[in-house]
């Protein structure tokens, strides 16, 4: 009876009902029917896992199905011919449609059961009339849609310039441009936008035809699309400056072995070495540009890059409105901020990278939990070269944010997520919650959330809830004036 489990058509499920006796009980016309009055003559189905063709009959309907709930995936390659059917031309806008019909898909799902309920009404009355005429044939056919209606068809988009001129027609560099806007619109879009659309984009060799400019903004679009929810970016690059612009923990190398086989190696410390002989380069870019920079006094040091735009916006702020002579870290060229990143911190302040650039260090590290930062902070205060480094009196960054700042700045559903601001507990676990919370998830669903929220919160805090924050704010949740205090001992450096 094995092969009772392949996807048989009607005919097919109604010989096997015959034989087994229980086909005129049953309701010819559905095969779910059928399969289930097999089965119920059957002691012990014996079920176990077979692998199925899923590009005929009933089973690629099934994937269909199944499609709907896998994430988009949109594919921009770096070469391709140019023509009309183009796709590094037409896929920005084939995925707008693509994404509006998956945001639609409760509505054209309506849509689509209205349909297919009044056909299959005209068609069973077709039937019932030919019973008329011919019993069994009449049994034999099914009214069956053959394919799920592919809506992303029916619309098409494409780009048009005054002159006539189809985009495709124009340079890879002005067709990567409208990529990258696409791309920048989205990740503008995704920021303010509670749809839960998931998409993946892949882009290859982003750098193709593009200015050294338009390259690193190309790098930090795709660096903010993959902070939002439900967004994933995978790029390729052989350029030793665009793989310096990404994360460490975000790098893989790909690897082929004498025997041809690739193997993938995750972004590590360890690795990075490889990555530099691979690219001929140390992967990080920060350091060719500091040795051709004129004039830095400092070197402000900390962890990650949502605190170099924590400073970037208190130092503007406190300038402007608490003490004009500070400096403003973002545009002033005295001051270089780096983020030394995770667990290569320490590896910065023990082998003392910067010693040869004989500038002084200002480090400001989270004081967590466990002070875990706080031996390499005594290295760098034992330098005697007049380098600095301490711990924050607060948990973290965010322990300094205010919970209005963050219920104006953080939605969720169109609901400002509220929560209690404290100097030991963890603000990004606390608006996750909260945001969970309102979306309404339990169980392993709220732990898989929880997860996934802390990844990329922290980016969504920076970017929507330090600009709101005031000089009031930062005073009532800093009364000791830490960040004033910080602020002051960099401009010493200056001085």
């Amino acid at each position: 009876m094995r092969r009772i489990y392949s996807l048989k058509k009607n005919p097919e499920l109604k010989k096997i009902a015959g034989k087994l006796g229980v086909l005129e009980q049953t309701d010819q016309r559905s095969n779910v029917a059928l399969r289930k009055a097999i089965w119920s003559t059957i002691d012990d189905l014996q079920r176990t896992h077979v692998e199925i063709p899923l590009n005929k009959e009933d089973a690629k309907t099934i994937l269909e199905q199944l499609e709907s709930y896998f994430p988009i995936y949109a594919l921009f390659r770096a070469d391709r011919p140019s023509n009309d059917s183009d796709a590094e031309v037409q896929d920005p806008m084939k995925i707008a449609v693509r994404q509006a019909m998956a945001e639609l898909k409760p509505e054209l799902e309506k849509i689509k059961a209205q349909v297919e309920e009044r056909t299959l009404e005209v068609a069973s009355r077709t039937l019932d009339k030919l019973r008329d005429f011919d019993d069994s044939l009449a049994n034999e056919l099914q009214p069956t849609f053959e394919t799920e209606p592919k809506w992303e068809s029916i619309f098409k988009l494409s780009l048009i310039g005054d002159d006539k001129i189809p985009l495709n027609k124009r340079g890879s560099g002005v067709r990567r441009l409208v990529l990258l806007s696409f791309l920048r619109a989205e990740a503008e879009r995704k920021l303010n936008d509670s749809s839960r659309t998931n998409i993946i984009y892949a882009i290859e060799e982003p750098e193709t035809s593009q200015h050294p400019n338009n390259q690193k903004l190309v790098i930090k679009t795709l660096k903010d699309l993959s902070m939002q929810d439900g967004c994933q970016i995978i790029l390729t690059t052989h350029v030793p400056a665009l793989a310096g612009m990404v994360p460490v923990n975000c790098l893989r190398r790909i690897v082929q072995d004498d025997d041809k086989q690739r193997r993938v190696e995750f972004g590590t410390d360890e690795i990075l070495q490889s990555i530099a002989d691979d690219l001929g380069v140390f992967p990080d870019q920060q350091m060719q540009d500091f040795v051709r920079l004129e004039g830095p006094k400092v070197f402000v040091c900390v962890e990650g890059p949502t605190d170099v735009s924590f400073f970037y916006h208190v130092s503007r702020l406190f300038k402007e409105e608490v003490d004009n002579t500070l400096p403003c870290m973002e545009t002033d060229p005295r001051i270089i901020i780096l983020h030394l990143g995770g667990s290569a911190l320490k590896d910065w302040v023990k082998l003392n990278y910067l010693k040869k650039l004989k500038l002084p260090e200002f480090h400001l590290y989270d004081r967590d939990n466990d002070n875990k930062y706080q031996n390499t902070c005594d290295v760098v205060n034992a330098r005697n070269d007049g380098s600095q480094a301490g711990l924050t009196q607060k948990r973290e960054m965010e322990n300094y944010l205010h919970p209005d700042a963050i219920e104006k700045g953080i939605r969720e559903n169109g609901i400002g997520v509220k929560v209690e601001v404290n100097d030991d507990d963890s603000v990004i676990e606390a608006v996750c919650r909260r945001k969970l919370e309102i979306r309404g998830l339990e169980g392993s669903e709220f732990k898989k959330g929880l997860k996934n929220c802390k990844e990329r919160i922290k980016r969504k805090i920076a970017d929507k809830v330090v600009p709101n924050m005031t000089v009031a704010m930062f005073k009532e949740r800093d009364p000791k004036n830490e960040i004033l205090g910080w602020l002051k001992e960099i401009d010493n450096f200056l001085k």
